[in-house]
């Protein structure tokens, strides 16, 4: 969960303790709906559970069997549509290289600014070694 989000949440709590409901808001009856609960006999525990849903540390990391997004082979295939469109475009600022390489298949779905960060890495020396050896 980012900071303004959380902020978010803080300040629409803040709001609402303010308020001091005399009934139950249709927020909290759409949450106890949703989760089989009746609003009243189960206050503490819809309390308990939305507090967990919202305020419980996130985990980190990946989940357990997911590769990294950028593994090395793709980085070979960036580093192959770059070379390609640098040689056909030398004068091509790595924003515009970026925008043509999401018109490949490969990368259609991946922001162009994602790939621009990318290109330096795949444009390094050790990157260049690193494609040789494979």
């Amino acid at each position: 969960m980012t900071v303004g989000y959380r902020k978010a949440i803080l300040k629409r709590l803040d709001q609402a303790r303010r308020q001091h409901f005399e009934e139950d808001p249709a927020s909290v009856a759409g949450a106890a709906k949703h989760l089989n609960l009746d609003p009243v006999r189960d206050r503490d525990r819809l309390l308990r559970i939305l507090a967990e849903a919202i305020f419980a540390p996130g985990k980190k990391g990946r989940k357990a069997g997911v590769g990294p997004y950028w593994n090395k082979s793709r980085l070979i295939r960036l580093g192959g549509l770059y070379s390609i469109e640098k040689t056909e475009n030398p004068k091509l600022k790595d924003a515009a290289i970026a925008r043509r390489i999401i018109n490949h298949k490969d990368f259609k779905n991946d922001d162009p600014d994602q790939i621009r960060q990318r290109l330096a890495a795949v444009e390094t020396p050790s990157m260049i070694a690193w494609v040789l050896l494979v």
